[in-house]
């Protein structure tokens, strides 16, 4: 019986199929609908697939593998680039006129100051009657307030009024003895200040990273009309040889610019909010705004410069670029602003001639949304340039193409509100008019 048992399980064994391990250090996949695992088959030289994968210890190169998942290749990247400017500030400062008392409640009352200082002995065994600083108001009574500075339980940065700012001056919880027992109140505080004063102009050294541009791919031939294939590098999509390159961004300073944020710094107390000094830019250029864009080859030289119409700007918040087939045109698309107006470019790329970008349209938005950087909750205001004679369905679909949330907006209304109510991440916010995606935009839910 057990001859037979063993016989029975080698043989099992044996028809078993084989399985090869492969073990390699890991890498960093980054977001599922972002992840850079291939060069779509068209960009790739003769259609073979690779599969791309960031280094776990540096996330600027990739390790291009074969079918038998062996480093065909290693591409280190650059993954920002500084841009260095300067802003001009204009200063102002005002001073704190009083601090007033809003709200004091009693809390607790104590028959003598030995009663008063039995309990807190109980309370706080650090306590003895050298941390209370004791004041005689003049009518009788005396007011009490304790340092907290050897105590297990509390802080004086806890329990005084803008500790950082004011010190010790407004306790937040005090005692007062009138000489028939202690009581303990409670109090909050507000501050008046005096008008705000220039106190001059500064010039402020600035830097912010060109973060590289991520590539998603759009090939109508194939039927792909969602934004959900990501890509870092190709092979051909810019020449037709087998080695890589990437974009990088340009920026510049804008009028305008569209990235939203405010332009004023405020200095203060974080905790208690005594602000006796702020900041506003005063340079007519003072936004950030995306020029243009540079090819870079694999070993990262230049193969093509270029710089977008003056009365065109990028938007810095997708930080990505569109790369559309139609037939056999490619075209690169990035989305942004022309005279105030949202816009997208369209760059035609000629694969033979990797010298040969050239501007072919830009195409006007009819769709707005503001703000597109939002808190879960957050309300979005929809404006349509046009009459939106039609009518219009607002639909917002996830990441991974699911639809959470859909609005309708009649014929003849120009704008509208759609709610964040979603979970941190990117959006996809489309507009369909007769059932069909007329315009899409992005927004960002933190």
């Amino acid at each position: 019986m057990k001859t037979k048992l063993l016989t029975s399980l080698i043989l099992t064994a044996l028809a078993m199929p084989t399985v090869a391990q492969t073990i390699t250090d890991r890498f960093e996949f980054g977001d599922a609908y972002k992840a850079a695992l291939s060069i779509p088959k068209e960009f790739s030289y003769g259609g073979v697939p690779y599969l791309m994968l960031y280094d776990g210890n540096d996330r600027n190169t990739i390790q291009v593998y074969d079918e038998n998942l062996n480093v065909a290749k290693r591409i280190a990247m650059k993954e920002e680039l500084p841009f260095n400017y300067q802003l001009t500030y204009q200063d102002q400062v005002r001073e704190v006129t009083a601090v007033n008392e809003t709200q004091k409640s009693e809390t607790s009352h104590y028959e003598s100051y030995e009663a008063f200082v039995q309990q807190e002995r109980m309370t706080d065994p650090t306590f003895d009657e050298s941390c209370l600083i004791i004041t005689d108001m003049g009518d009788g009574t005396r007011k009490i307030k304790v340092d907290y500075s050897r105590s297990r339980y509390m802080s004086n940065e806890q329990m005084y009024y803008a500790y950082s700012y004011f010190g010790m001056q407004y306790p937040k919880v005090y005692f007062i003895d009138n000489g028939s027992g202690v009581t303990c109140y409670r109090v909050t505080y507000t501050v008046q200040y005096s008008d705000w004063k220039t106190a001059g102009t500064r010039v402020v050294d600035c830097s912010e990273e060109q973060r590289r541009i991520q590539l998603c791919n759009i090939n109508l031939n194939q039927g792909d009309g969602r934004t959900e294939s990501y890509f870092d590098v190709s092979q051909t999509l810019f020449n037709d040889d087998a080695s890589f390159e990437y974009l990088m961004p340009k920026f510049k300073l804008s009028t305008h610019g569209n990235i939203g944020g405010s332009n004023t710094i405020i200095s203060g107390d974080d905790d208690e909010q005594i602000i006796t000094s702020q900041s506003t830019v005063i340079s007519d250029q003072k936004n950030l705004a995306l020029a243009g864009f540079q090819v870079l080859s694999e070993n990262g030289n230049v193969v093509s410069d270029i710089t977008f119409d003056s009365d065109f700007e990028g938007t810095l918040i997708i930080g990505h670029a569109f790369v559309i087939t139609i037939s056999e045109n490619v075209y690169l698309a990035f989305d942004g602003y022309t005279s105030e107006s949202r816009a997208t470019i369209f760059y035609k790329v000629d694969r033979k001639n990797p010298s040969a970008i050239q501007k072919v349209k830009v195409a006007p938005s009819t769709m707005s949304l503001s703000p597109t950087i939002v808190r879960g909750g957050s309300t979005i205001n929809v404006t349509f340039d046009d009459a939106n004679e039609k009518g219009s369905d607002i639909v917002v679909v996830s990441a991974s193409g699911a639809a959470v949330k859909s609005y309708h907006v009649p014929a003849g209304q120009t704008s509208a509100q759609i709610q964040a109510n979603t979970s941190a991440g990117m959006y996809c916010v489309s507009r369909l008019q007769k059932n069909k995606v007329s315009e899409t935009k992005k927004i960002i839910v933190k």
